[in-house]
């Protein structure tokens, strides 16, 4: 999903440290490769910001380079249509070789909608809409704008994420930022899957599993986030090629496209509806994986209430605030 916001829209993150033990299973059969080595990449994250909008603009790399984040998630550039002649590559390599909190370098995670096939990427064609080809769903529920579901199980939608993550390690991000995962929970996503004989659920698990292959066998060391979709903590296999899961609006949420009339945030998540969610990262935090924390609290009263809610009742610690469009250079006051 790629924000594009005119108001300045802050956004809590939090993340939770925990060792690691993945190993990879490929499309076909288990893999022999194990996450184990590269567990020390993540244990000394304490600060991250997640920009996904404003990166041609001037000045915003820049930002990232003398900000101290511990680790950003940032979109690939080149890969939006229009812009396939920017230098991605070497905008990832300036934030790599800066310093971050500890006076280490910094790791650079790029966003990746693997649920939505996004009208404004480079992979988009002339012609395509829903149903043509038969793959592409309807348009996201939420509104936002140029936005598709896919099955996300036809070979083709596979491919096209394959070719994508090529493009992201030979830009030398650090690893990947899945977001829509939770495509497999829409109705017409799981009806489609039925009349096929599959089941959603299963095959969006399965889908992780083989890309995350497919990103390993390029770079043995790549990182995967999956964003949302918590359940899939229960789904076999599926915690074995994540590194960790970053968890939207446990507390605050939007209502869609701004540039459609939707809200940027501020919007309370029923108490019942963070309950439940909270209990699931529990078993992600005993099962010794890391959890991010997405808040969208525009207000500093939420945003403070939101740190102190999410470090008290979940026990991650307050990792960063970011703006959707222009970089929180400063670090936030761990609470």
């Amino acid at each position: 999903m790629l924000y594009l916001f005119h108001r300045l829209t802050f956004i809590l993150l939090f993340c939770s440290l925990a060792l690691l033990d993945l190993f990879i299973t490929s499309c076909n059969k288990e893999s022999s490769w194990d996450a184990a080595g590269n567990d020390t990449l993540l244990t000394n994250i304490k600060y991250w910001a997640y920009l996904i909008d404003s990166l041609d603009h001037a000045g915003c790399i820049e930002s990232l380079v003398q900000s101290r984040y511990d680790l950003i998630v940032m979109d690939q550039q080149r890969s939006i249509k229009g812009s396939e002649w920017h230098d991605t590559r070497s905008d990832v390599m300036r934030i790599k070789n800066s310093m971050n909190s500890s006076d280490g370098k910094k790791l650079v995670l790029c966003y990746i909608n693997v649920g939505q096939a996004e009208r404004y990427r480079s992979y988009w064609q002339d012609g395509w809409e829903t149903g043509n080809p038969e793959w592409i769903m309807e348009p996201d529920p939420d509104g936002w704008n140029d936005n598709y579901g896919v099955r996300f199980w036809s070979t083709e939608w596979k491919n096209i994420m394959k070719a994508s993550i090529r493009e992201i390690v030979n830009d030398g991000f650090d690893g990947i930022y899945l977001d829509w995962l939770m495509i497999y929970e829409l109705p017409e996503i799981q009806q489609a899957a039925i009349l096929e004989g599959l089941n959603a659920r299963q095959e969006i698990a399965g889908f992780v599993r083989e890309i995350s292959s497919y990103a390993r066998q390029l770079d043995e060391d790549f990182l995967i986030i999956g964003q949302n979709a918590a359940e899939l903590v229960a789904e076999p296999g599926y915690l074995k090629v994540v590194n960790g899961i970053a968890q939207e609006h446990i507390w605050f949420d939007g209502s869609g496209d701004p540039d459609e009339g939707g809200s940027e945030g501020d919007v309370t998540v029923p108490e019942e509806d963070s309950e439940y969610v909270i209990d699931i990262l529990k078993s992600w935090q005993q099962k010794g994986k890391l959890v991010f924390n997405v808040e969208y609290a525009l207000r500093t009263q939420l945003q403070n209430l939101c740190y102190h809610s999410t470090a008290q009742q979940i026990d991650i610690n307050p990792a960063s605030g970011y703006a959707l469009t222009v970089i929180v250079p400063d670090l936030p006051k761990i609470i």
